[in-house]
């Protein structure tokens, strides 16, 4: 049996605190406060591994902060320095081994559960023996792997992804003492209309890309204006629906209509020039962006969660009604645009992409009018109003009319070009 070790005295630690791997690329990390070199000789023998050596009152957190340590080694004997170094490898999944120089070291390893340890001193191939064994059983396998990977797909669920906003549950634990206590809130729901057909059109990562942006103009927006308190959230994750949970402070009185109409307005148009700025006015046409409003009351008698779900359901209605209310200003629009013959056609080139010839071209009507710039759009409220007829004659009168400019002008162009050939001819033949 190996005899207690008095003090150390340690040699210097290498330049920089580390031991480079002797091939390039990944290799794990041994973090340890022990400058033993049977420490760094056992790291080689385990096939790459770096080592960084710390100083024990900086263990804990170069192991929170290393993404490639596998394992630690350590050996103060300050117990304070210790717990601090297993709660922070615990938290990273890190395995710890001990180096124990008496039998209070040891128990103090084997009552913090330690992965493994070793009595100092120990030669390299035991220290090497020790940090596989406690890797291995660090490894999450079974029951403690499935629950990790539950627990990881649970935060999923209850934050979006794409736009870092929470879930309708999240939200409301949160907002629930500030409901009950100030006895109201205002529900804000934020339709956005013709989002499924942006993706229908330039696919999914297009339209997570829209959304994105879409969250972090709602986040900018909210924040200069006096509902910087709102939580903001989606009902599901990957859904392209936003609500604002408005709970007005206890100093100030309740939310007004005409405070709420600004808002919406300020909020469609501030997205608006985000989402043309950021993907152009091709796809910002086809995100309009309506807002409807419900006012809850806290009723201690009605579960919150049902009165938020009912305040929900409420104002998308309230949105839809104001989509109705613009679709009808949009079909006025149209009637307007066929009356005055407001419609042009624009013609893109479709180009051979190894040739770079020109073999066609795309002809796509577009209305004068900002609301009807988009074809999808405006045909879409032709189809609603039942006037693709009178549009598909007007658009097919566009195109005659332009093709005959066309082939005026190339004509004119042969015409021009056909007389400044002969008159170069007459001019050499006088010269001759």
């Amino acid at each position: 049996m190996n005899e207690p070790i008095p003090a150390r005295h340690d040699p210097a630690p290498p330049a920089g605190g580390t031991t480079a791997p002797t091939d390039s690329g990944y290799a794990p990390v041994l973090i340890t406060d022990s400058y033993d070199p049977a420490v760094a000789e056992a790291a080689s023998q385990l096939g790459g591994w770096r080592v960084d050596v710390r100083p024990a009152r900086e263990l804990a957190a170069a192991v929170a902060h290393a993404p490639d340590a596998r394992a630690v080694i350590v050996t103060t004997d300050n117990p304070n320095a210790l717990r601090d170094v297993f709660e922070q490898a615990r938290r990273a999944g890190v395995a710890v081994v001990v180096g124990c120089v008496d039998e209070t070291m040891r128990r103090r390893a084997a009552e913090l559960r330690a992965d493994d340890w070793y009595r100092v001193p120990a030669p390299p191939d035991e220290i090497a023996a020790r940090v596989r064994t406690a890797t291995a059983r660090a490894a999450p396998t079974g029951a403690a792997l499935s629950d990790r990977i539950e627990r990881a797909e649970y935060e999923q669920m209850l934050y979006d992804a794409r736009t870092g906003l929470p879930t309708l549950p999240v939200a409301i634990e949160r907002s629930r003492a500030l409901i009950k206590e100030r006895g109201e809130v205002v529900v804000l729901y934020l339709n956005f209309v013709r989002y499924s057909k942006l993706e229908e059109i330039y696919g999914w990562e297009k339209l997570d890309a829209v959304l994105e942006t879409t969250a972090a103009a709602v986040r900018e927006l909210l924040a200069e204006s006096t509902f910087a308190a709102s939580k903001a959230l989606v009902s599901f994750t990957n859904d392209a629906d936003v609500v604002l949970l408005h709970v007005p402070a206890p100093d100030r009185k309740s939310t007004s209509d005409a405070e709420i109409t600004e808002l919406s307005s300020r909020l469609g148009a501030h997205i608006a020039r985000k989402l043309e700025a950021a993907h152009g006015e091709e796809v910002a046409a086809l995100c309009d962006i309506y807002v409807g409003v419900a006012h809850v009351y806290y009723n201690p008698k009605v579960r919150l969660e049902r009165l938020i779900y009912r305040g929900i359901r409420e104002a998308a209605i309230a949105a839809k009604s104001v989509e109705e209310r613009e679709r009808a200003h949009k079909v006025a629009d149209l009637r307007s645009s066929l009356r005055e013959r407001l419609v042009y056609v624009d013609y893109h080139p479709i180009v051979e992409a190894t040739t770079r010839r020109v073999f066609g071209y795309e002809a796509l009507a577009r209305g004068v009018m900002r609301s009807l710039r988009s074809p999808e759009v405006m045909f879409e409220v032709a189809a609603e109003a039942d006037l693709l007829w009178e549009l598909s004659r007007l658009c097919r009168a566009r195109a005659r009319s332009r093709r005959c400019r066309c082939a005026s002008s190339m004509a004119s162009c042969c015409s021009s070009t056909s007389t400044r050939t002969t008159s170069r001819t007459r001019s050499s033949r006088r010269r001759r």
